[in-house]
């Protein structure tokens, strides 16, 4: 690559398309108020003259509502970039960003992170240079996405409104595309929107579409490589459903725990189980497990626990040559002793009288006995509980024969 073309690239992840600063994008589309002679006055100054390309986005740099970026998403298949304007912020610990305060911009690299966009509409100017005018107008619905999926810019503003040039939109696109792209565990999240979405050139067709063999093969080799364990170097990989994912991890914590970086371990992301809570909720009659695992589903909320990962209970409950762990949720009957089931209490204690509510705290059964010693080191497990705890007749042998993947049985 060239250096003009480096250096453009790193003006954008750096302080945004056209050289402006990261979210300090114009909000709402509205002019800003003209300079103060003193303002011009320190503007004309050489001692504060710095190419744009070189300014530093300092760590208080922030993402704003109404803040205008490039988002990459799909349209008709193909990566596509659109402009919109930020309407709603999810920090990656789950929390709505007031509209008094803002995002990190660092924080735009956490898969976990979403922003709800509102697509802008634009009108296609022939030039030179061609460039794309935007009123604020919009005619898609709003969409969310993941925060690693974007990127703040600054429109250039005139007498006649807002407007950015189609070349830096182009770089722009393909720049987003090559960042998600280096991890399967980003791009798998690339949200689709509507065709109206789309901006058009003064013939109707489409812009900043990332098209070609090589994009499009791309595109589908990402969706279907899967993503790869890491764990003590382990390559394994998942294409199935998140059950199949709770099996491996479950090989990891039963036959290479030493190799376990958090001994309470979410099962879907292998971060802390502290960050990605399970529940289990009441669905038709049975309790099924959901977790909020924003490494797996961003969007997921605490608040909401059905926004999380849905699990089947019947399939991770039991050990068998198609699913071989029994790792799944248990409500600790000390810290919920009203959610808990009876025969996980201690003898003698009460029974819960009450209807039980919808959602109920759980704990994964691997990640039990570390949670007791930790919250409840001088309170003598229930033998019920402690007997629920055990691994069943033959599961650390299914677990070691295929780490953890289902066990074809030879006929």
């Amino acid at each position: 690559m060239q250096s003009g073309a480096h250096e453009r690239l790193k003006t954008i992840e750096r302080t945004g398309a056209r050289g402006g600063r990261v979210g300090n994008a114009l909000q709402h589309n509205l002019p800003q108020p003209p300079a103060t002679d003193h303002e011009k006055d320190d503007a004309d100054g050489e001692d504060i003259e710095q190419d744009p390309g070189e300014l530093e986005v300092g760590d208080g740099l922030l993402l704003r509502l109404d803040d205008t970026v490039g988002a990459l998403v799909t349209i008709r298949g193909s990566p596509t970039l659109i402009v919109c304007e930020v309407s709603q912020l999810v920090s990656a610990s789950g929390h709505p960003v007031q509209p008094s305060h803002g995002l990190p911009i660092s924080e735009l690299e956490d898969i976990r992170a979403t922003v709800m966009l509102r697509p802008l509409r634009s009108v296609f100017n022939e030039g030179p240079p061609a460039t794309l005018s935007f009123t604020g107008d919009s005619e898609v619905a709003e969409r969310r996405v993941q925060a690693p999926f974007i990127q703040p810019i600054q429109l250039d503003t005139s007498p006649a409104g807002f407007s950015m040039e189609s070349s830096v939109l182009s770089g722009l696109s393909s720049h987003i595309w090559l960042r998600v792209t280096a991890s399967s565990d980003v791009f798998e999240h690339i949200q689709t929107v509507p065709v109206a979405a789309m901006h058009t050139d003064s013939a109707g067709d489409p812009l900043f579409v990332l098209g070609g063999y090589e994009v499009r093969q791309g595109v589908r080799e990402q969706r279907s490589s899967g993503r790869v364990c890491g764990i003590g170097g382990c390559e394994s990989k998942f294409r199935g459903p998140p059950s199949e994912k709770i099996c491996h991890a479950s090989y990891h914590a039963i036959c290479t725990p030493q190799a376990m970086v958090h001994a309470e371990m979410c099962p879907l992301c292998y971060g802390p189980a502290s960050e990605c809570p399970v529940f289990l909720v009441k669905v038709a009659k049975t309790p099924q497990p959901f977790v909020i695992c924003k490494a797996t589903e961003p969007s997921a909320n605490r608040s909401n626990p059905e926004s999380g990962v849905k699990l089947q209970m019947g399939r991770i409950s039991k050990s068998s040559p198609e699913s071989p762990s029994s790792n799944h949720p248990i409500v600790c009957p000390e810290c919920h002793p009203q959610l808990a089931i009876e025969t996980h209490k201690a003898d003698g204690a009460p029974k819960t009288q009450a209807k039980k509510p919808k959602n109920r705290p759980a704990v994964w059964k691997y990640n039990m006995l570390i949670h007791w010693a930790r919250e409840h080191k001088n309170t003598p497990m229930p033998r019920g509980l402690e007997a629920s705890l055990l691994l069943e007749e033959g599961e650390r042998s299914l677990l070691q024969r295929n780490r953890g993947f289902a066990v074809k049985e030879r006929k």
